[in-house]
């Protein structure tokens, strides 16, 4: 009989791992007490190994097989569903650590839905593969903040929404466990910004506004505030896309259009082009981008 044990364990705030130990093979056992059918273990019973392992529960053909409770005294513990001497099907599976995992298990492996606690009380609730968060899910952590989105391979990655226990929040995409890509920071006081991310800091541009309503356009290099403008239309460059006002910041205008190379800014906020070329208010090179989330 083998029995795997599968424990995640806290990798910074990027979410949980897993690794494989063998910890109980077949030799050193020292007693069945149970059914037996054609020379097997077959039905239920209690196994014991001379080290102090323990399992009880169904058996089937010489293998723990249907539910059973495997023990070690090193303090882990497993309850749940076996299938060929696997733990396969759901269960709950107390670590040394003090950390607790409640679900879905695939070949000893932590796979499907479960609940993962650690012992310094963060949980992470949804969808695990190979024994680490994978797809959707809900990462609480101890200190109070909470992200809920995708995971890849035990860190957050993809879109999703990251909300501190201070009250500030980012609705946006992830990259290796960072804020990474198109993002909405909203501060507690009801400020926003709406940009581009790189790996936690704000990087490229993107558009603040505050609580009053009025709005910035700026531009960040890792984390620093290299330009800023407020959007506002600019009579003397008139700037009009697909029906919608812009704001023309740019290096001349031309019978009161926009005309020449710069930077345009949707009056409401939600679209930017940079280093753009307008001809007599057109667009003529360059691409609208979006900052709103899909």
């Amino acid at each position: 009989m083998v029995i795997v044990a599968l424990a995640c364990s806290r990798a910074g705030a990027q979410g949980a791992e897993g690794g494989a130990v063998d910890l109980a093979a077949s030799d050193g056992e020292v007693e069945y007490v149970g059914d037996m059918a054609g020379g097997v273990r077959h039905g239920r019973g209690t196994l014991t190994w001379s080290d102090g392992r323990r399992y009880a529960g169904e058996f089937r053909l010489g293998q723990p097989h249907g539910q059973g409770v495997y023990t070690a005294p090193s303090g882990e513990s497993y309850e749940g569903a076996f299938e060929n001497g696997r733990r396969n099907g759901e269960g709950l599976l107390r670590l040394p650590s003090g950390d607790v995992y409640r679900g879905s298990f695939r070949q000893d492996v932590m796979a499907g839905r479960g609940v993962y606690a650690w012992a310094n009380g963060d949980v992470y609730e949804g969808s695990l593969a190979a024994g680490v968060p994978e797809g959707e899910g809900v990462y609480r952590y101890a200190d109070g903040a909470v992200y809920e989105g995708r995971f890849e391979n035990g860190t957050k990655a993809g879109l999703g929404t990251l909300v501190w226990e201070n009250g500030n929040r980012y609705d946006g995409y992830f990259a290796a466990g960072e804020r990474h890509g198109l993002g909405h920071f909203q501060w507690r006081d009801g400020t926003v910004y709406r940009g581009r991310f790189a790996y936690g800091r704000q990087h490229g541009p993107g558009v603040k506004a505050s609580v009053e309503g009025a709005l910035f356009f700026q531009k960040w290099n890792d984390g620093e505030l290299v330009a800023e403008r407020p959007v506002a239309a600019v009579a003397r460059c008139a700037l009009d896309l697909e029906g919608l006002p812009w704001m023309f910041d740019g290096s001349r205008c031309v019978n009161g259009l926009a005309h020449g190379d710069g930077d345009a800014v949707q009056l409401d906020g939600l679209r930017y082009v940079v280093d753009g070329r307008f001809v007599l208010g057109r667009l003529v090179r360059g691409v609208p981008v979006s900052l709103a989330l899909e």
